[in-house]
C-alpha cells in the first residue's frame, strides 16, 4: 500500500534537493563530486594532453596564445610550435642540466604523484606546531631513506632549501667553527657533481 505524501513533506524534499544540487558539493549514493576541484582537474588534464613531440611541455602557468591556448615550452636543443625541430648547433652540457629524463616515470605515475592545491591552501607561514616544515613531509623523507638504506635519519635534522647549492651553503655555514677563516669546514662530494658545488663550498 502506497503511503500518501503531504504537500509540506513534498515541498521540504524538493527544497532539500535544490539546495544540494546548487551547493559546492553534490552528494549521491555515498559519493561526492566537487565543483572548483573538478574544473581545476579538467583544466590540468587538458593542458597536460597538449602534444609537444616529447621534447617539451605545456604548463598551466606557462605561455598562452591569443586564443587562450597554452603553448609548448621546448626543452634545450629543440624548437618549433610543437618542439619537434632539433637545433643543429646545440651542444650537450655535461656540467649541469635539468632532470627531464625523469618525466616518463612521473607520467606513468600521474595519479599517484598529482596534487590539487586550492588558492587559499596554508596561507599562514607556519604549521600548528609552530614549525616551518611539515611533519608529514619529514616522515615521508625518513621513510624513503629507511627503505633505500642510504642515510641514518634517527636523531638527525632535515633541512629544506631551494636546490642543493643553497643547502650546501647552509650546511657549511652551520658546521664551520668560529675560526672558519683559518680552518673552513670540509665538504666531501663524490663525482659526478656540478662544478658550481665546488666553487660555492670552497670557501664561505
Amino acid at each position: 500500500m502506497a503511503r500518501k505524501t503531504s504537500p509540506m513533506n513534498l515541498s521540504f524534499t524538493v527544497t532539500l534537493m535544490t539546495v544540494l544540487c546548487s551547493s559546492n558539493m553534490i552528494v549521491y549514493i555515498g559519493k561526492w563530486e566537487g565543483s572548483w576541484s573538478r574544473e581545476a582537474a579538467e583544466e590540468a588534464e587538458a593542458v597536460a594532453a597538449i602534444e609537444c613531440s616529447g621534447h617539451g611541455r605545456a604548463y598551466l602557468d606557462g605561455l598562452v596564445l591569443k586564443g587562450h591556448q597554452q603553448v609548448c615550452e621546448c626543452n634545450p636543443c629543440y624548437t618549433g610550435s610543437d618542439c619537434s625541430n632539433l637545433l643543429s648547433n646545440c651542444y650537450a652540457n655535461a656540467g649541469s642540466g635539468d632532470p627531464y629524463f625523469l618525466e616518463p616515470f612521473w607520467m606513468r605515475h600521474a595519479a599517484n604523484s598529482a596534487i590539487l592545491v586550492s588558492g587559499w591552501h596554508r596561507m599562514g607561514y607556519s604549521y600548528s606546531d609552530e614549525s616551518y616544515i611539515s611533519q608529514l613531509l619529514v616522515d615521508h623523507i625518513e621513510k624513503v631513506h629507511a627503505i633505500v638504506g642510504n642515510v641514518i635519519t634517527e636523531g638527525k635534522y632535515i633541512v629544506f632549501g631551494s636546490g642543493s647549492t643553497q643547502l650546501l651553503n647552509a650546511a657549511v655555514y652551520a658546521f664551520s667553527p668560529d675560526t672558519s677563516s683559518q680552518s673552513p669546514a670540509k665538504v666531501v662530494a663524490t663525482p659526478p657533481y656540478y662544478p658550481l658545488t665546488r666553487r660555492k663550498t670552497y670557501k664561505l
